[in-house]
């Protein structure tokens, strides 16, 4: 999609390297340092999401608006996300690894981040 996007402590915008052209989605200031972003992703169904220090959000282009993702679980200062070839969604973050199945809003598993240094650590050592 030719789009630079941009993020700011106000705005989330893009830019397309077409048409020269900026587009204003939505303002971040309701959610209080949610624009700390650290990824911008697409996912297969060419939605954007938002991973931020204070959770996971959904980005509707159409209308500007943000939905933050909650199932049950905040995933705070979420720091990486990544669709797999089946769909399924690795969020990362400073509480560990999820395991999403979005379409059923189903967290199929959580690694805590101890858990997942003690395993890092595992291998370094062997």
């Amino acid at each position: 999609t030719h789009q630079l996007w941009i993020v700011t402590p106000k705005v989330v915008s893009s830019y397309n390297i077409y048409t020269h052209q900026f587009s204003n989605y939505l303002s971040l200031s309701e959610y209080k340092d949610a624009y700390l972003v650290n990824k911008i992703f697409r996912d297969q169904d060419k939605k954007l999401w938002l991973a931020t220090q204070r959770g996971l959000f959904l980005l509707n282009e159409k209308n500007g608006s943000v939905q933050q993702v909650s199932l049950g679980e905040t995933f705070d200062n979420v720091r990486i996300i990544y669709q797999d070839s089946k769909g399924l969604f690795w969020i990362g973050t400073t509480k560990g690894l999820f395991l999403l199945k979005r379409q059923t809003d189903l967290i199929l598993f959580h690694i805590m981040m101890s858990v997942l240094l003690s395993m890092l650590l595992l291998v370094l050592s062997t």
